[in-house]
């Protein structure tokens, strides 16, 4: 785990005047590993489009966060990447969570 994340989530926030803007909110961050995803048939099934970046994330498990929106996402090197999957409990024994992040294609720090 040798790569720095930032995982923000994004919330509906009151403009002032009556309607809403979204901002972003940094949640933690993290020491990581990427792996970037070859184009297989499961990959497929969940709705990835390789013609973007598609990368599993793994990191520690945290008993101080937990992934609680839909609306997440996180940076690396100055790009943003949605998180496309619920973390996954890696072997079940509370120690790893994985999941996959999909870069977005216009979107830069």
């Amino acid at each position: 785990m040798n790569k720095r994340i930032a995982i923000y989530d994004t919330t509906p926030t009151s403009d002032g005047f009556g309607g809403n803007t979204n901002t972003a909110t940094l949640k933690a961050t993290v020491w990581a590993s990427l792996e970037t995803l070859k184009p297989s048939r499961n990959y497929l099934d969940l709705g990835l489009d390789f013609a973007r970046l598609n990368i599993r994330v793994t990191a520690r498990k945290r008993s101080d966060f937990d992934f609680e929106s839909t609306e997440m996402y996180f940076t690396y090197r100055s790009k943003q990447y949605t998180i496309k999957s619920y973390p996954v409990n890696t072997n079940f024994d509370d120690a790893f969570i994985s999941f996959i992040g999909v870069l977005q294609k216009w979107f830069t720090i």
